[in-house]
């Protein structure tokens, strides 16, 4: 810690990762004024360290990244450095997580970054459907997105495909669906038309119904504007759809799965 402390003023890049046994490490992130890039991975984070973040507040913070986290209190941290030190960030990234089961606790992380990250270019969330309102409002404010990648276990994904459609998206350039969600061919081909993304990449990924009538949404609305299409599904695909995905889309990948991985410890249902 005497380390970190003496290259506070310097440091533009703080990683942390994994457990640790003495969380007063945390303490000295106050310090950190000048820290551009902040990254945890695979830490568990208890109580204790919470109000140590909170007195924190990093102005020039352009990157924050939780990757497989957990959060051992109804607080999810992220939360507490956005509101404090979002203003210039760029990219944001919680694409897995964990939190405890408390009665009528919803996270407000999207609602969080759509108020204090006006900036924000690039976007990863595990997102379950209790915040699908919460990301509407995202891509409303964060009108400067260009990457965008959600998470997600089993959930219906229609109403979310439909509420998007009435936002314009003029700088979404890359899109990915890691999330076990069900939608129809419409609900995407009304998203796609009507939100007029600029979409160079579409990816998809463990869908339990992408199937030959999402592929021909994605091609006549798409087409030759599409640079890569990754699809990863449960559904099987006829050789005549294929076909023409290949001859349309430059950078094209179709992969059957036979069954959705469903990682139950990620939050609850």
């Amino acid at each position: 810690m005497q380390g970190l402390r003496t290259q506070a003023k310097s440091l533009r890049y703080f990683h942390f990762q994994g457990m640790v046994k003495d969380w007063s490490v945390f303490s000295e992130l106050v310090h950190l004024t000048n820290i551009q890039e902040l990254s945890f991975v695979k830490a568990n984070f208890r109580c204790s360290e919470i109000e140590m973040l909170a007195s924190s507040s990093f102005p020039s913070l352009t990157k924050l990244v939780f990757d497989t986290t957990s959060f051992r209190f109804p607080i999810i941290i992220p939360e507490i450095i956005i509101q404090s030190s979002g203003r210039k960030l760029r990219t944001f990234s919680l694409p897995a997580y964990f939190y405890p089961s408390y009665d009528g606790f919803t996270p407000t992380v999207a609602l969080s970054v759509a108020k204090y990250c006006p900036n924000l270019v690039h976007f990863e969330y595990h997102t379950t459907k209790r915040e699908f309102s919460q990301l509407v409002i995202l891509f409303a404010s964060c009108q400067n997105l260009e990457k965008v990648m959600l998470a997600g276990n089993p959930e219906d994904a229609n109403e979310l495909f439909i509420k998007l459609a009435n936002l314009e998206l003029p700088n979404l350039r890359e899109f990915e669906i890691t999330a076990q969600w069900s939608y129809t061919a419409i609900s995407l081909e009304s998203f796609l038309i009507r939100s007029k993304a600029p979409l160079r990449c579409f990816v998809i990924r463990s869908s339990p119904c992408f199937s030959d009538d999402h592929l021909d949404v994605v091609l006549r609305c798409l087409g030759d504007k599409l640079h890569r299409l990754y699809v990863e599904s449960a559904q099987e695909m006829t050789k005549l759809m294929l076909s023409k995905a290949n001859e349309s889309i430059s950078d094209f990948v179709y992969k059957m799965i036979d069954e959705v991985y469903n990682p139950g410890w990620l939050l609850e249902g």
